[in-house]
């Protein structure tokens, strides 16, 4: 067995035919991920206190 499994990926993604399959696939999960995933717009997480409150409690504590 001359050429290893690994040179046998490597050698089919770095072609010239393999690299647009590569991109084309890695396009496809993009695309994938963006219509089945839940946006980040869709949570919002108002638990942390406003900068200025948090402020004035460090400046009262001294």
């Amino acid at each position: 067995m001359s050429h290893s499994i690994f040179s046998k990926i490597a050698n089919a993604v770095g072609g010239k035919r393999g690299r647009w399959i590569t991109l084309a696939v890695w396009v496809l999960i993009v695309v994938a991920l963006q219509v089945f995933l839940p946006k980040t717009a869709d949570y919002k997480d108002d638990a942390a206190p406003d900068l200025a409150a948090s402020e004035l409690l460090l400046l009262r504590k001294k």
